[in-house]
């Protein structure tokens, strides 16, 4: 998003739009299962305990989770330790607030963020995410069973095409996977069930209409869901408006 050169602009957008393809990241879904898996564990554990659960936290762990997979052929352990590991969500919440602001006061964020004396002392709040993401990096290399990830696209594409793309450019990608895909999948499934559960009679119908197609399977495949018309609709206005009003 942030080259303004058209034609790199286009390079850069190709660069990496293999990953991102749904072919290709459909393959990771066996491991999502698993995230999620682990997720009804979690939520099941505090019920039998009666201790509130936090929703946007669970969920930003597992969304963190799935991203790893991914990207990196194994989950960041949020899920599995039930903490903010290094801080990250904490540091990446902020950011967005600040974000916010600088945007619209420039003189706040070049005086700021946008003065090279933080980066170059190493102290931009982003340093959390870009930390976490070097750290899997470095453990998938290491990891003989890695997958054919997000990463090892990548890592092809840089190889190929040396000329077209660079190594700061790759970390970049996965630094911005991370933190912005991360926050985008939380923020879709609090969105979904914070507007589902204020309107138990749309669970009820969903229930049915899940029991009417006949899965019964723990974790719905994304191909099942994707012919679900009511969950596909509410998954639709989710994100953009309210399901109360619209779905009525």
């Amino acid at each position: 998003m942030s080259e303004r050169d058209p034609k790199r602009h286009v390079q850069r957008a190709k660069n990496i739009a293999a990953g991102f393809a749904l072919s290709h990241v459909i393959k990771s879904e066996g491991h999502m299962n698993e995230s999620i898996e682990l997720l009804k564990k979690r939520l099941r554990e505090l019920g039998e305990k009666r201790t509130p659960v936090h929703f946007n936290e669970w969920f930003n762990y597992l969304a963190f989770d799935i991203v790893g997979e991914v990207l990196f052929s194994a989950p960041f352990g949020f899920l599995e330790s039930g903490m903010d590991i290094g801080g990250s969500i904490a540091n990446s919440r902020v950011l967005t607030f600040y974000i916010t602001l600088a945007g619209f006061f420039q003189r706040i964020h070049r005086a700021t963020l946008g003065n090279p004396l933080v980066s170059d002392l190493k102290l931009m709040p982003t340093q959390h995410i870009f930390d976490t993401s070097l750290r899997a990096i470095e453990t998938r290399l290491k990891n003989p069973d890695a997958r054919k990830d997000m990463l090892a696209i990548w890592m092809k594409q840089l190889a190929e095409n040396p000329d077209k793309m660079e190594e700061r450019e790759l970390f970049g990608c996965v630094n911005m996977t991370v933190g912005a895909g991360a926050d985008t999948v939380s923020a879709s499934l609090q969105a979904f069930f914070y507007n589902m559960i204020r309107k138990p009679e749309y669970i009820n119908r969903l229930r049915l209409e899940i029991a009417a197609a006949g899965l019964s399977d723990s974790v719905i495949s994304y191909t099942d869901a994707s012919k679900l018309v009511f969950l596909q609709a509410c998954v639709s206005s989710a994100a953009s408006t309210n399901i109360a009003d619209t779905m009525d």
